[in-house]
């Protein structure tokens, strides 16, 4: 066999090898992606979506979009997202039209 040829297999083998590391190392980046989102947002279980994204590494990534959506769900400055920043249930209506301390009121 010329020399050329040995290069050349043992280029190809180099570049299998590339892809295939470059795939996996790809794959577990794109596991961790909900948890970094999670993480940003202060997410009160980004430990939990932390793990879902390791184990959708064995699931085949079949549960990784619901993994995104569960990280983008909460905002620190809203919740899960039931309420905008305007709706706060801790202050008292400053105007209170049913004023029960007033005098006059038969």
């Amino acid at each position: 066999m010329p020399d050329y040829l040995t290069f050349l297999n043992y280029l190809a083998l180099f570049l299998v090898i590339f892809v295939f590391i470059s795939f996996f190392y790809g794959l577990i980046l794109l596991c961790d992606i909900p948890y970094k989102i999670a993480k940003k947002r202060n997410h009160p279980q980004q430990d939990a979506i932390q793990v879902a994204g390791w184990v959708s590494l064995f699931t085949l990534q079949i549960i990784w979009p619901f993994l995104w959506i569960w990280a983008t769900l909460y905002r620190e400055d809203r919740g899960w997202g039931n309420k905008t920043p305007a709706d706060n249930f801790e202050k008292p209506m400053v105007n209170d039209p049913i004023d029960n301390n007033s005098e006059g009121v038969s």
